[in-house]
């Protein structure tokens, strides 16, 4: 069972549509879709609620719901904002490392997780196979547990911690893969930028993003996991 955690239903529509028997339900609060792309049976799991109210309600739910599907891999897909102005929109980002911001006293952010370096190759090959052509960035994913939408807390994180792109859920996912030891990675669509951040110019790149994430995900389904 291959797990796809996601926080926004429109990042995983265009991956639905590519299920085969699917059927849903409800885990805990969270919603489930479950079904099969090449052959490969898939859990698909909105963590977008439990995210609003912080990492310990998403480790807690993500918890009891990876209790029952029991996955033997773990794909975060959705949308990150570029935090580095060398970064553009409508770009891959593959995280190597994550981070997770800490608001308690004086703000920090530590390393909880790394993606495997054997499966992170392989998802770098799974984005070249889906576009030969696209523009991928690798590095460290800082999560935090708020929108970074203001062009000065995008200058302010990268100066504070160099991460070339942030999200809200990475983080908490990659530690509590690590800590039931299943293999976890992660791939990100460029959404907003520095330079592009407007709610509408967010939608419009998803739209495209979801298109092409969901044909990175067909490709890491035949990896054998």
């Amino acid at each position: 069972m291959m797990a796809i955690i996601f926080a926004l239903q429109a990042e995983v529509d265009a991956l639905r549509r590519l299920l085969i028997n699917e059927r849903s339900e409800t885990c805990h609060t969270l919603p489930l879709i479950y079904g099969k792309i090449n052959n490969k049976a898939m859990a698909l799991i909105g963590c977008g609620s439990a995210v609003r109210r912080g990492g310990e309600y998403l480790t807690e739910y993500l918890a009891m719901v990876m209790r029952q599907v029991a996955p033997h891999i773990i794909i975060n897909i959705g949308i990150a904002g570029a935090l580095n102005k060398e970064i553009y929109h409508n770009t891959l980002f593959i995280p190597s490392e994550y981070l997770h911001y800490n608001t308690h006293s004086k703000p920090s952010a530590e390393v909880v997780a790394r993606t495997n370096p054997t499966l992170f190759t392989q998802i770098i090959q799974c984005c070249i196979e889906t576009d030969s052509q696209i523009v991928y960035h690798t590095g460290k994913l800082l999560t935090v547990p708020y929108p970074v939408q203001s062009p000065y807390e995008r200058a302010r994180l990268y100066a504070h911690y160099t991460t070339p792109a942030v999200d809200m859920e990475a983080s908490v996912l990659a530690s509590l893969a690590a800590d039931n030891q299943i293999p976890f990675g992660c791939v990100k669509w460029i959404s907003d930028t520095p330079r592009q951040s407007s709610p509408a110019t967010i939608a419009q790149h998803l739209s495209v993003g979801g298109e092409v994430l969901a044909s990175v995900v067909c490709h890491i389904s035949r990896l054998g996991y």
